[in-house]
């Protein structure tokens, strides 16, 4: 979910298949979505979810926009540009978005800010970056034991302090305070959660690119999944919806979005977002799990 750095690069699988184009439009082809600044999105109510099936995968470009992206239909739709009070020059690094529907974009500098998924109004929080050594990071939400609550979890881009470094966190969104949880020898991942409690993490480790389930008090993978047919791309996100697994890359400049079925171990690109880099993406845990 970030933008390839000096030193960082993910790689992503590619095979073929329908390359459906973006909807220049805003909002949501199944109904209105309220502000989630202010009020649950119709992804989930305050006390539980609503119908799984109007939830989305919402997905932030370098550039500062704002889509929506329907898996059942690989389409995208255009909701606005995020208004984040930002340092010049400083551009989205990952996204998560939370049960209620409330977006958490961390930037290239580590400022943190909370936005909504209806307008792209943004705001500051209280994160101090570099905080617990956690200053550019993936990140995801999971279900505490199925839900409702959940946890918004951290994957360290870079480590800082000794001498145990954290990796792996996870931050809390009342105080914005981060808790360090442990240490994961592969850096640059990107994370996502499900509305069961699992939490997923995606890396390139030079050789191939990985999908992890982690176990989420101790960092240990659980699964390891080479995922064959990569080619790196220079930004990468993913989120997990339906069962599967939807991994947006720019392996030539613009992204392409492939999905992963563990049902089938099947891989193939589904669509695209053209003239647009996707460096982070985040879907409610309200999503359904198959």
């Amino acid at each position: 979910m970030r933008l390839l750095s000096v030193l960082l690069c993910l790689a992503l699988p590619a095979c073929g298949a329908r390359t459906p184009l973006a909807e220049e439009e805003t909002g949501h082809d199944a109904g209105p979505i309220l502000d989630a600044q202010t009020d649950a999105s119709s992804d989930a109510s305050k006390s539980d979810c609503t119908d799984p099936s109007i939830t989305y995968v919402y997905v932030v470009t370098e550039s500062a926009r704002v889509y929506s992206f329907k898996p059942a239909t690989g389409i995208f739709a255009l909701i606005g540009a995020l208004d984040c009070p930002a340092h010049a020059g400083e551009t989205p690094f990952s996204m998560g978005v939370d049960r209620k529907g409330n977006a958490y974009v961390v930037y290239s500098n580590g400022d943190l800010f909370r936005a909504s998924t209806a307008t792209g109004h943004c705001k500051a929080t209280g994160f101090q970056p570099g905080a617990q050594g956690f200053i550019r990071f993936g990140m995801g939400f999971s279900t505490d034991q199925g839900g409702p609550s959940e946890k918004l979890y951290l994957a360290a881009s870079e480590t800082y302090g000794s001498p145990y470094p954290p990796a792996l966190g996870w931050l809390d969104t009342a105080t914005y305070e981060p808790h360090a949880i442990a240490y994961i020898a592969d850096t640059g991942m990107e994370l996502t959660g499900t509305g069961d409690g699992r939490l997923y993490g995606f890396f390139d480790n030079g050789v191939a690119a990985h999908l992890v389930q982690l176990d989420k008090k101790t960092g240990q993978y659980l699964t390891d999944t080479t995922l064959p047919g990569v080619s790196k791309g220079s930004a990468w996100a993913f989120a997990f919806w339906g069962g599967d697994f939807w991994f947006f890359t720019a392996p030539a400049g613009t992204s392409t979005v492939t999905r992963y079925q563990p049902s089938s171990k099947k891989i193939e690109v589904v669509g695209i977002l053209p003239s647009e880099q996707i460096v982070g993406a985040g879907v409610s845990t309200c999503a359904p799990e198959q």
